[in-house]
């Protein structure tokens, strides 16, 4: 008889028990199972996972077969799960050498940076910085994942288009955002006004239209909004 394993919360981990006797070792299936169902549930995406050529597919099943998994607490499970899908969302396999730590088993996604593409504070992401033409796809809904940012850039890129997620304004602590030369498009969506912190807001030139949100008048914090050449 083969038992049925679940998951296990300890000190923040996720680890897999057996829930009937005996005890075997879970085979890299159920792991798989197991992630896939524990990101599903905390993606903004969920239909995602029904696909195995998405991007949010291709994250957690990257993180399925990390094998540190089982030494990685579930904030840290979502920070890296939140950060490869920007990885394959915006075509991370043509960044280039210069970003060859992204997506890496051996490192911990604080150390996933060359020229400080990703900046921590006791382990906490705080700031993301992507400046590079060989930025290629669209911003994924599951940056709102990364609530602990305190500022985010992803600029320089005429390849990176689509329109800005509205899950942008779960970041409630970022005090400065950079969407600038890029071809994103759509309108300026109004949960961005949740960033109360948020004292730099940077948009321009790219293919932006629609008026502005009337809820940016809520952000008090705000000094600089660049929204030119749209």
């Amino acid at each position: 008889v083969v038992g049925i394993w679940a998951t296990q919360r300890d000190n923040g981990n996720l680890n897999f028990v057996e829930s009937q006797a005996p005890t075997t070792t879970p085979t890299q299936t159920e792991i798989d199972a197991t992630i896939m169902s524990f990101l599903k549930e905390r993606s903004f995406n969920p239909d995602a996972f029904n696909n195995v050529t998405t991007p949010e597919y291709r994250a957690a099943s990257w993180l399925a077969k990390d094998p540190n998994r089982a030494d990685l607490s579930e904030d840290r499970i979502i920070a890296r799960y939140a950060l490869t899908t920007l990885y394959y969302s915006m075509g991370g396999e043509y960044w280039g050498s210069w970003y060859k730590k992204w997506a890496s088993y051996e490192s911990h996604e604080c150390d996933w940076e060359q020229d400080a593409t990703v900046l921590c504070s006791n382990n906490n992401i705080e700031t993301l910085v992507l400046q590079t033409q060989e930025l290629l796809g669209t911003l994924p809904v599951d940056i709102g994942l990364l609530t602990t940012l305190k500022g985010i850039t992803v600029s320089n890129s005429k390849r990176l288009a689509g329109s800005i997620p509205s899950e942008v304004g779960l970041l409630t602590k970022v005090d400065f955002m950079v969407f600038s030369s890029n071809s994103l498009t759509g309108t300026i969506p109004s949960e961005i006004a949740n960033m109360k912190s948020c004292m730099t807001l940077n948009l321009e030139w790219n293919v932006l239209s629609g008026t502005l949100p009337t809820e940016l008048g809520s952000m008090v914090q705000l000094t600089l909004l660049n929204i030119q050449h749209n």
